[in-house]
């Protein structure tokens, strides 16, 4: 993108034209001139901004840095903090998360707004107090997206991305304020007890340009200290569009699905179609440490009448989860509920198929238990560092009769 590529001149300008000729150096602030011209004409005409999302805060990254940088670009100044304040107010929510819901675009435009905050200090223009908020607002809920290895967590387009980067972005933000356990307007619950984390998708899915829509609405993820226990498939990049479309689908998240459909309409290119998950409902309580979430989307109501209630509840010490999966609406309907495993854990079926034996890598065993459907173990995929890894997954299925259908499970650490 054009704002990219000129802040990128400009960071790495000195060794650009270090030992340049005077006619490499003319050429190049000519080019920058010309292109720093055709962005702020862009800009000026505020849709028109180059591109969706967090492409929008890339352009204006760049008209910034040409207008502190460039003589008689500094007339631009105004207009490119008036259209970034605008940019904020359009895609940061109030909860700090970004408008596309994904960890991933979480992580990327924060580091934007990072830069261009240094980008002012460095040339003693004074931050304005709508950029700073976003950044105090943004980093709390950065750190909601992260596991217990550092890494993020696979919604709406993830991958886990490196520690050491996102440690370098929380760093440079400051402060140090603690995970957000309730992100109303992004929609998502984080559940943590004693070494033992979930993170829930409770909001209904989003499309911003940017980042493909994933509808994995109810979905979670479960990490035990450093290890990821529960996971989404994840992500791939754009070379591989068939990659790409799967993994977007709903069962490729740790949730229910219906009749084998998503649970949210999905249209090629990360869109989504008319019937989607619009009422999204939340709620949470806490006692003793104790944690419960409940939450239900109607995805599926447009489809066959079905709206799907999720039951989360973390003990206290960690050592005990359990979930409720309830159907209410009319009968007939084949239902499954999918819980992805990490690549490096290890599953296998116990008490005569009743129940399963999860064992991390390193960890301790933990017991999955159910009531209400056929247990099974079936084959998955993982593409959390973006490159695919076999895995495997629990599967709970049965047949929704009509009415009220309820499954129940549990993950218990095993102490022998």
């Amino acid at each position: 993108m054009l704002g990219q590529r000129l802040a990128n001149w400009f960071l790495c300008g000195d060794f650009l034209l270090a030992g340049a000729d005077d006619g490499f150096r003319a050429r190049f602030l000519a080019a920058i001139a010309a292109q720093a011209t055709h962005l702020a004409r862009v800009a000026g005409r505020g849709p028109g901004l180059s591109g969706r999302g967090r492409g929008r805060f890339l352009a204006l990254k760049g008209l910034i840095a040409v207008s502190l940088a460039v003589p008689g670009f500094e007339e631009n100044m105004e207009q490119a903090l008036r259209l970034l304040e605008n940019e904020i107010a359009s895609q940061v929510l109030a909860d700090g998360g970004h408008v596309s819901r994904s960890p991933a675009g979480q992580l990327a435009v924060l580091a934007d707004l990072l830069e261009i905050r240094s980008a002012l200090q460095g040339a003693r223009w004074e931050v304005p107090t709508t950029l700073q908020s976003a950044i105090d607002r943004m980093t709390p809920l950065l750190r909601t997206f992260r596991h217990g290895d550092g890494r993020l967590a696979l919604f709406n387009g993830s991958v886990e991305d490196e520690n050491e980067r996102i440690e370098r972005v929380l760093a440079e933000a400051g402060g140090r304020g603690r995970p957000v356990s309730n992100a109303p307007h992004t929609g998502f619950q984080r559940l943590s007890a004693g070494r033992t984390l979930v993170i829930a998708d409770t909001g209904p899915p989003r499309f911003s340009g940017d980042y493909p829509a994933h509808v994995g609405t109810l979905a979670f993820e479960m990490s035990v200290g450093k290890k990821r226990l529960i996971v989404n498939c994840g992500s791939r990049p754009e070379s591989d569009p068939a990659w790409r479309e799967m993994l977007r689908a709903t069962a490729a998240h740790s949730t229910v699905t219906v009749d084998d459909v998503h649970s949210s309409e999905l249209v090629p290119g990360g869109g989504l179609g008319r019937r989607r998950a619009v009422n999204v409902r939340a709620g949470r309580r806490e006692d003793a440490g104790h944690v419960l979430v409940e939450a239900s989307h109607d995805g599926y109501h447009g489809f066959n009448g079905i709206i799907h209630h999720r039951r989360l509840y973390l003990g206290a010490d960690g050592d005990d989860f359990r979930g409720e999966d309830r159907l209410i609406g009319p009968g007939g309907h084949a239902f499954a509920a999918r819980f992805h495993l990490h690549p490096d854990v290890q599953v296998s079926l116990i008490q005569g198929g009743e129940a399963a034996l999860l064992r991390p890598a390193g960890g301790k065993g933990w017991r999955f238990l159910v009531t209400g459907g056929t247990l099974a173990i079936e084959e998955s995929v993982y593409f959390g560092t973006g490159s695919r890894r076999r895995s495997q997954q629990i599967v709970i299925a049965g047949t929704h009769p009509g009415g009220d259908t309820v499954v129940k499970w549990r993950l218990q650490l095993e102490t022998a």
